[in-house]
């Protein structure tokens, strides 16, 4: 990418969070699991029902016709909501994967209580960490002549809310700093090592949101599509900050509000395909 492009990319107006931690998401999924065993909550939907219901639909009006064979992919699954979903409709080929795993322990409980277990393949991974992702990808390729497996691909990859919470990583000291200090104030505790989460453990300080276009396309077959649904980036943004592995495809529509004469909506939700070479 270009100096010219990457100047285009625009930057983000928010903080960074303890919600950009791994230790924040791995202390939310174990209450999780203790409420989902004591009284069958499985936990928070993020953006509403409504925004998972508008993602579900999509993927189901697009490949009712392939339902025994699309590859899909829900990045950050959490408790598995979105899959679940998809399961009872049907589709055969679903996995989802967070690097939390007490967010994949929540999730294979529910699916299993649902049994649905037998559909729903769920795995702890870093999908930001290109070594670890592909060894997993690469297990997940079962060739029926048995010859050396490639990397697995998905046709229909989902994020709700995931690229929101890796916007909000703390790239440098000060703003882990920063974020510490919010929690305290929020009267949230916060340990050193939750800090700072690098795909890896590298020490290149890299922003994880300027990596994740590059890592969802390679694990996406060239015709599939990645639907995103955002709180903290409008659909231009996204597209912007897409721009330089992934094209515009669509995106679904929300009620909208009118603010100083800009129309705008909550959250935005965007159906990206990747750019051929």
């Amino acid at each position: 990418m270009s100096n010219n492009e990457s100047s285009t990319i625009p930057e983000p107006d928010f903080a960074p969070s303890a919600l950009g931690t791994k230790g924040y998401w791995d202390k939310i999924y174990n209450r999780d699991n203790v409420n989902y065993k004591d009284h069958g909550d499985i936990g928070e939907i993020w953006f509403g029902e409504a925004s998972a219901v508008k993602m579900v639909d999509w993927v189901e009006e697009h490949y009712e016709d392939e339902k025994e064979t699309c590859a899909v992919l829900d990045l950050g699954c959490g408790n598995g909501h979105l899959l679940l979903d998809l399961a009872e409709l049907g589709f055969e080929d679903l996995t989802g994967i967070d690097y939390s795993p007490a967010a994949i322990r929540l999730a294979q409980t529910v699916a299993a209580d649902k049994e649905l277990d037998h559909i729903i393949r769920y795995a702890a991974v870093d999908f930001l960490a290109e070594k670890e992702t592909m060894d997993w990808c690469t297990a997940e390729q079962k060739n029926k002549d048995g010859s050396e497996p490639t990397p697995k691909k998905f046709k229909v990859m989902l994020d709700k809310g995931t690229y929101d919470a890796i916007s909000l990583h703390q790239k440098n000291k000060r703003d882990a700093a920063v974020a510490a200090a919010a929690a305290e104030e929020a009267g949230e505790e916060t340990k050193d090592e939750d800090k700072i989460v690098l795909a890896e453990n590298d020490d290149n300080m890299e922003d994880l949101a300027e990596r994740y276009p590059r890592r969802v396309a390679a694990m996406m077959e060239d015709n599939g599509r990645l639907l995103i649904t955002s709180c903290n980036w409008t659909q231009p943004e996204l597209i912007q900050r897409f721009a330089h592995v992934f094209e515009y495809d669509s995106h679904l529509k929300y009620p909208t509000f009118t603010f100083g004469g800009v129309k705008g909506q909550t959250i935005s939700s965007v159906v990206f395909k990747k750019k051929q070479v």
